[in-house]
């Protein structure tokens, strides 16, 4: 096993981050809400509420949310890495936020990866105990045939 980056941002998306039609829809973050825990379940991510209670809050992409985006149970989690966002960054300006895309988990890492090296699954390690988790890899296809995000179901 080799490490790939270190997990610095968790966040949930509590609705869809684009509203209206075409060619005139918006795009508003307001729905992603950082925490400090995040419960990756196989139908989907459950983020721990802020204000300390034991009460957890469903992401959009969790099967149990009433407005879904995960309807075939392969899009569960979202990973995403700050190279790739320095990448964007660099082509569209500052003002690309790192986790803007609503990736649940954002990992610092030195450099870009493909599709094809995370095809195999990633594993997230604690650092503080031998607890781990395995997720398998689905992607998205950009228009430029670039990988999008890597979204993953834990196995």
């Amino acid at each position: 096993m080799r490490t790939i980056g270190t997990v610095t941002h968790l966040q949930i998306q509590r609705g869809s981050l684009k509203h209206g039609d075409k060619p005139t829809r918006i795009y508003d973050p307001t729905p992603l809400l950082s925490v400090r825990t995040l419960n990756v379940t196989p139908d989907g991510a459950l983020g721990a509420s802020p204000d300390g209670r034991e009460t957890w809050i469903v992401d959009v992409h969790h099967r149990a949310h009433p407005s879904t985006k995960n309807d075939d149970g392969l899009h569960g989690i979202s990973l995403g890495f700050t190279s790739h966002y320095m990448a964007m960054q660099e082509r569209f300006g500052d003002r690309l936020e790192v986790g803007c895309a609503g990736e649940n988990i954002i990992a610092t890492a030195e450099r870009r990866f493909t599709y094809e090296e995370l095809a195999n699954g990633v594993t997230a390690r604690s650092g503080c105990d031998s607890r781990c988790s395995r997720w398998r890899t689905h992607a998205g296809r950009s228009r430029d045939g670039h990988s999008e995000k890597q979204s993953s179901r834990k196995s």
